[in-house]
């Protein structure tokens, strides 16, 4: 059946992107030429130590959030430059405000929005190109943590023509899922970087190499952190836009697998499971990003399992993503529901083979530390607590009791005083836990 809705998608698509080679021809053609006008330009820095830093971004009325970004470059940025798409609020003046009482030069230039994130970032790294040596590459609800010690490093490498980026970690805060990533977020000027993808854009240097691009080590903490919570207010507008522009790019290239992945992923965002399912396991026909993959086969699993398709479906789709790549995500989900089901020791089987695995430090998406720091250690302890394991549950709580959490500390207690009452089931309420969020 899934056969036939593959091929009459395939189809569709292949006529929609025949009808719209004629109907929109000249549609969202991208000129050479940067489109942009200036708003305020301050004096250019001279006889300056190099490297000269900017923070960059690309601002659409934020005044709520641009404050918060700026103050966390105060250590490390020498000037100041956004590109404006349109805003109608004062986040043009709260940033030169800002930039004028901390002496810092201000450049804002502002350009027509035209449904391609890629577009508006190439003038952004077009324009600022020459108004400095490295690029902090902000989004406006970012913080930079530990930026003295991120300008260190700049200042120490900056010399080595290798490097032309970095990657930065990225961490992102919903509820109390805390997903990572990592992105360059860093990079030196006049090396040719691009934008690319109108949507869930990447940026990139023709035959780029992993040693020009070395990753900051995240024990350092440096990284850009976000809580969405203060985003979630546009999330619903931005994710029903966001599949709008996904579906016609999809449409002009039906066989693009990042659209695809990530088609399906907005579909899923808004609700709409069953459309998403289908777009997850077309993007499994695809080889390429093997994070993509791996996470199509996760979400497959999920989404069978919220459609109520039964578990020996959902289960086989949580083998092939552990088969694929052995990472914690789709064992936590088999866990739960042997867990719940109170199959006790399915669940002790699967969670003793998650707890023996590292964390992912290569991978780029969609990385839950909440299920590698916390999550894992807590129902191993719980679990080997159940079926008389009071060693090995005392020893895999002691990895995570600098969380602090009120029940991993009864349950501690409960351990180590022998107590075999204990009922505390306050964290093993699991329907509502996705293994990582959109």
């Amino acid at each position: 059946m899934l056969s036939i809705i593959y091929l009459k998608t395939h189809f569709y698509n292949l006529i929609m992107s025949y009808l719209w080679s004629f109907y929109n021809n000249d549609e969202e053609k991208k000129t050479t030429t940067p489109n942009y006008k200036i708003i305020h330009e301050d004096a250019k820095l001279k006889h300056r130590p190099l490297p000269i830093v900017a923070f960059t971004c690309m601002v659409k009325n934020e005044k709520d959030n641009i404050l918060r970004s700026l103050n966390t470059c105060l250590e490390i940025a020498d000037l100041v430059i956004l590109l404006d798409t349109g805003s109608t609020d004062e986040t043009i003046e709260i940033t030169r405000k800002f930039c004028k009482d901390n002496k810092l030069p201000f450049f804002c230039i502002q350009s027509n929005w035209i449904d391609d994130f890629s577009y508006s970032r190439n003038i952004l790294l077009s324009y600022a190109d020459d108004k400095a040596d490295v690029l902090l590459l902000y989004d406006a609800n970012d913080e930079l943590k530990e930026p003295f010690k991120l300008k260190v490093i700049i200042n120490s490498t900056f010399t080595n023509k290798e490097i032309k980026g970095y990657y930065v970690e990225q961490e992102w805060r919903e509820g109390e899922n805390l997903d990572t990533y990592r992105n360059i977020k860093l990079i030196k000027t006049k090396q040719g970087w691009k934008y690319s993808f109108p949507i869930h854009e990447y940026i990139f240097i023709p035959d780029l190499k992993a040693e020009n691009v070395p990753t900051i080590d995240a024990n350092t903490k440096i990284k850009y952190y976000q809580d969405r919570k203060e985003d979630n207010k546009r999330t619903s507008k931005r994710q029903t836009k966001d599949k709008e522009v996904l579906f016609k790019a999809h449409m002009k290239n039906p066989l693009e697998p990042r659209t695809i992945f990530y088609l399906a992923q907005t579909l899923s965002a808004c609700g709409e499971y069953k459309a998403a399912y289908i777009y997850y396991q077309k993007r499994l026909k695809f080889t390429g990003h093997m994070e993509e993959i791996f996470l199509s086969y996760v979400k497959c699993g999920e989404l069978a399992l919220l459609l109520n398709h039964g578990w020996e479906e959902c289960m086989i789709w949580f083998l092939k993503a552990f088969e694929f790549m052995p990472r914690v995500e789709p064992l936590i989900r088999i866990v739960m529901y042997y867990y719940t089901t109170k199959n006790i020791h399915m669940a002790f089987t699967f969670i003793r083979a998650a707890v023996i695995l590292s964390y992912p430090v290569q991978a780029t998406l969609f990385i839950s530390k909440h299920f590698y720091d916390y999550l894992r250690w807590h129902l191993y302890a719980k679990i080997a607590y159940d079926i008389g394991l009071k060693e090995e549950a005392k020893r895999a709580l002691e990895n995570i009791l600098q969380f602090q959490k009120p029940c991993d500390l009864s349950l501690y207690e409960a351990i180590v005083k022998n107590k075999i009452d204990f009922k505390n089931e306050s964290v093993y309420k699991f329907e509502n836990t996705k293994v990582f969020t959109f």
